[in-house]
Order: structure tokens, then sequence, then C-alpha cells
């Protein structure tokens, strides 16, 4: 099965202080956006209300929420969530995290051949680094438990890390390979605060956002082409993220 994903922090429907790129302003470029390289699956960071109105008045081919999906590609078999705290079942912020933060997971099929993964979608605090830290400790526990017959894994999500971050290293210790990078993928900037391609991250790499995929037993996610969304129209931009898409194909491995 052939699968184009995308992941893309959005930036919420609300935010005033955009100006001229506040939602209604570039809602009708972010659609466009979405809807000309035409993903199967998308993890979204930051949908609001606003967003999901605009979703369902103008990509209606698309099931959601948080991950939307084309149901023509994928039959969604089971969902759920969960809170990045301790507690798990409260939405409060978790150890030195300045706002409230969760993951959503969602267990699919394929229409063509019924091939299954567990794919879950997530957006990290920008602020607690103990918190980007006990999260992803949390994803992969969860993970781990919510994981049928070894299928696959695929996680997207804004994590506010780097790839040099003990974050993103939790997670390639687990098994998990960056899609992007194997794609060939370079790590250029996802964030970029409105501000374009010159934009300079002041803490670093500025490619947080991620697509990340785990093999299961005898079935595996191949990267086949990356790429980091530049569509704009300055000083408009879709987001104050690039989008991330890959193109990956789930099939069954080849063993020695």
């Amino acid at each position: 099965m052939g699968l184009k994903v995308m992941s893309f922090n959005i930036r919420g429907s609300t935010y005033k202080e955009d100006g001229a790129n506040q939602w209604k302003y570039r809602a009708g470029l972010n659609v466009w956006t979405i809807e000309r390289h035409g993903p199967d699956l998308v993890g979204f960071q930051e949908l609001q209300r606003g967003n999901l109105r605009t979703y369902q008045e103008e990509m209606p081919r698309y099931n959601y929420p948080a991950i939307f999906w084309k149901p023509s590609k994928l039959q969604l078999l089971e969902w759920g969530g969960f809170w990045l705290n301790p507690t798990l079942d409260r939405p409060v912020p978790g150890w030195d995290a300045v706002l409230v933060r969760s993951a959503n997971w969602a267990r699919f099929g394929s229409v063509g051949d019924g091939a299954t993964f567990l794919h879950l979608n997530t957006h990290l605090d920008h602020i607690g680094e103990r918190s980007r830290l006990e999260s992803s400790r949390l994803i992969i526990a969860r993970l781990s438990e919510l994981r049928e017959d070894e299928e696959p894994l695929l996680v997207t999500g804004d994590f506010n890390s780097s790839p040099d971050s003990t974050a993103y290293k939790l997670f390639t210790d687990f098994g998990f390979r960056d899609s992007y990078l194997d794609a060939g993928g370079e790590n250029t900037q996802t964030s970029h605060a409105f501000r374009g391609r010159e934009y300079v991250p002041p803490h670093g790499s500025g490619r947080i956002d991620w697509i990340l995929t785990s093999d299961g037993g005898d079935l595996g996610f191949q990267a086949r082409s990356g790429a980091i969304l530049h569509d704009a129209k300055p000083p408009l931009y879709p987001s104050d993220h690039y989008p991330i898409v890959t193109e990956l194909t789930l099939s069954h491995q080849q063993f020695p």
C-alpha cells in the first residue's frame, strides 16, 4: 500500500496577533496547500474550531478531527487519546509544561489489502524541556500497550525539539526511523514564525516537525520520498510552520 503522510502545525484560528497572517486571511492558502499535495493521512497540530469549520466546508472528502484521512484509502478501526501528564485522564499541564498537551491515536486498515497500522499524532510543549522528555517516554509506553500483533507504527507531530534532542533519541532508541531523513531529506527548518525560508531559529535546527515509523512483525514502512513544503505567497503563509510530507509504502518485509 502506498501512503502519502503529512504532519502540519497549522497555527490555531484565534491568534489576532498574527496580523496579516490571521486565519481568516490565510485559510484559503492553507487549504490550497493541503489539497495541492493531496495527502492520504494528515496529523494536525493546533487544530481549533475555526480551523476545523474551514476544513469541514472546504475538504469534505477527508474524515477527521485531529487526524484527517481519506476514507477511500483507509478504514478507521479504532481510535482514542490521552493527556500528556502523569495522570493521563485529566487535561492539566504535565511536569514543567506551560500548556495542556495531548496525543491522539487511530488504528487504520488499508481499503485495498486490509493491512493495519497504528498512527499517533501529538504536539509537545514549546517551553517545558522535562515535559517533552517525559511526554516522549509516555507516548512510547502507550504505543507499546496499544500495539496489536506487532503492527507497524506511525507517529506525526510538532515535537518542539530538533533531531539532536534527547526526545528524538528516545524514539530512535525504541526503533523508530525518521522517514524524512530516510527519503534523503535535509535538516532544514519547518518552523519559520511567518518569516519564510530566511528565518533563523533562535535555538538551532528548526526541523521540529517529524514523521516517524517503526516496522511491525512482517510489515514495514519504506520511505520513497520526503519534502518540506514551502508553499507561500509572502507576506502570506499557510501557517507559521511548513508542513512536512513523506510518501511511504507499507508492505511485507524481505528477510534474508
